[in-house]
């Protein structure tokens, strides 16, 4: 049964589970609903199981659903086994440029660098701070070998692997939230947005937010760090759009306010050139990486 199985189709399977819903899994895969709809029926039929209810919101595992998604992570789990189990005594040498937000890179990337570096210490890593646009020309034009953006490029060239989808939301001083919660929007109509820049998926997805409200602020600030952009909201002075992975700490803690409006998502990905042949040390890092969001 496995020797019939297509990659990309488990990859829209895993997808659909993990959203519970058809047409959010073809938005963070980039696909048409139709073209997601077929891959599962394509999987379906292999296995000779229905693995979703379809239901009036979304879908939910069946029975051989569930047992099919515990097999694919042991699946998983062993692909990475084994490639561990044959480097062990061949140990891996080389350079993996890595183009990445920095946002992304504080808040996911710790752990697993700790990890990275204890079982490969001949791989050197060179993270990149970039933006979506930067990211993928870094890739095309070989700077980087890996790249880790915020949504699919709309562009050809580039592999895209999705690995976590990332919940957004409005960040904003105890005050701020104290002046929403009374007047709603109307207070922020002059409010200052705090971000990365118009090159920043997650400015941009914040103006067209606001724009949908009907406000178009004329203040905003630009950083290159995301602990000066918290600074600076616990202070007042402004408002942002930002994963919550990365103010969940002083969210809890009190230090800053989440507006409580309808959840926005974003999803991360992976990306490498389309046709190109990664070094082995790449291939370990993207494997890793993959592997380490797909088991979340």
């Amino acid at each position: 049964m496995l020797d019939k199985l297509d990659g990309r189709q488990i990859a829209t399977v895993w997808a659909v589970a993990q959203a519970r819903n058809i047409s959010q899994a073809a938005e963070q895969l980039g696909y048409v609903q139709s073209t997601v709809t077929s891959h599962v029926q394509s999987v379906e039929k292999i296995v000779g199981h229905a693995l979703f209810h379809r239901l009036p919101r979304g879908v939910e595992l069946t029975e051989a659903g569930a047992i099919f998604m515990k097999y694919m992570e042991r699946w998983q789990q062993l692909n990475s086994e084994l490639r561990e189990e044959l480097l062990e005594g061949h140990q891996l040498v080389g350079e993996v440029a890595i183009s990445i937000l920095e946002s992304f890179c504080t808040t996911r990337m710790p752990a697993m660098l700790k990890s990275i570096f204890r079982k490969h210490p001949g791989i050197k890593l060179q993270l990149i701070p970039g933006f979506m646009d930067d990211t993928c020309h870094r890739v095309l034009k070989g700077e980087c070998e890996l790249g880790i953006v915020p949504c699919r490029p709309q562009m050809e060239g580039v592999e895209f692997v999705p690995l976590v989808r990332e919940r957004m939301v409005w960040v904003v001083s105890m005050d701020m939230r104290s002046q929403w919660d009374k007047q709603g929007w109307e207070a922020f109509e002059t409010v200052r947005v705090i971000g990365f820049g118009p090159q920043c998926a997650y400015q941009t997805m914040a103006f067209e937010l606001l724009q949908e409200r009907g406000l178009n602020p004329i203040q905003y600030s630009t950083f290159h760090s995301i602990e000066m952009m918290k600074q600076t909201i616990k202070l007042g002075l402004g408002m942002a759009l930002l994963p919550y992975s990365a103010v969940w700490e002083e969210v809890e803690q009190g230090d800053l306010e989440c507006l409580p409006l309808r959840e926005q998502y974003l999803t991360h990905g992976l990306i490498w050139k389309q046709g190109d042949d990664l070094s082995p040390a790449a291939i370990t890092i993207r494997d890793i990486l993959v592997n380490r969001f797909m088991m979340d």
